[in-house]
This record gives C-alpha cells, structure tokens and sequence, in this order.
C-alpha cells in the first residue's frame, strides 16, 4: 500500500507537521476512508494551543467526510464504542466507559486516510457536497447530527453553513 500524508501534532502551541506514513491494513469490520474533507473546530484549536491537553503526538480532526469503497460519500461519527456494553446496546456510544474519540483518542481526519472501526459509523452523503457535510459537522456538534437536520429539512442552506457559529470551518482535501 503506498505511503499517505497526514498532519500531526506533536507538542502543544506548536504548528502540526505534514509526514508521510504507511497505512495499517484494515481488519475484521474496519473499513478504510479516502477522506475528502475535514472540519476545523475549536476544540481543534484547544488542543494545538495546550489548552484542552492530550496524550501526543496526535492526528486531531473528528468531523470527517470521505469516500468508503462500496459506500459512496460519507461522514464519519466520531465515537467509537465498544459495541457491547449497555450504553452501546442502546445507540449511545459517546457514554460507553471504553469510547475512543476520533482525533482526541486515536488519530483522526488529517490523513489522506482513515480506519473506521466499521462501516456502522459512516452515514452516507447522497449527493451532500462533503466539504459542507464536515463544516456543517462542527456546527450541529456531530456530522450524524447535520446529515439528518439536511434531510430533514429537505437540503438545508449549505452555503450559509459553510462556517460553524463557533468560527469553524472545513478543509478540503486536494
């Protein structure tokens, strides 16, 4: 598998470095991501400045859009849980005791590509640009939030939410 590039961040207050890497098979249910487009939040922003600490070197990023092999367009929901316990059972993966954050707790959407635990957290775009559908992610706190408010109210105005109202934003991959 060819190398990818990513954008790390080692030290807090410190600008992330570009790296290439070597890609992890994907096993079991993983699925692998070409991600296409990544929201900017300010938690992104907390974490490089030192004010919201992490275990580092970290790859930040959880409001991740992309293409999945068989799947088409997707955004990634970001909370990964153990798939087993009660909290889990009951749809509720952000509360399981064991959850692992995209880009807080393992590395997340600044990479050409993404090992998604599994296809159950991809929620398919349709023909959603997936540079909104990741800006739109940090504005309604989870991209699973801001793909079912566009369905719902039939398409939305992507445009004006291209910026969160917390001053987020999304980066398209090129």
């Amino acid at each position: 598998m060819p190398s990818v590039r990513r954008a790390v961040l080692r030290v807090a207050g410190q600008p992330l470095e570009v790296e290439s890497f070597e890609p992890l098979p994907c096993r079991g249910d993983q699925v692998r991501m070409q991600v296409l487009a990544t929201g900017v939040c300010r938690t992104d922003a907390h974490i490089v400045s030192g004010a919201d600490p992490i275990a580092l070197p970290r790859v930040l990023g959880h409001e991740v859009a992309g293409r999945v092999d068989g799947l088409g367009n997707v955004v990634v929901y970001g909370a990964f849980g153990c798939r087993s316990c009660l909290d889990c059972a009951a749809g509720n993966e952000q509360l399981c005791p064991w959850v692992r954050f995209l880009g807080r707790t393992v590395d997340g959407g600044f990479p050409d590509q993404v090992v998604v635990p599994s296809a159950q957290y991809c929620v398919a775009l349709g023909d959603l640009d997936p540079l909104l559908a990741a800006a739109d992610g940090v504005s309604r706190s989870s991209p699973q939030r801001a793909v079912a408010a566009t369905w719902r109210d039939g398409g939305g105005d992507w445009g004006r939410r291209r910026q969160g109202p917390c001053g987020a934003a999304a980066s398209r991959a090129d």
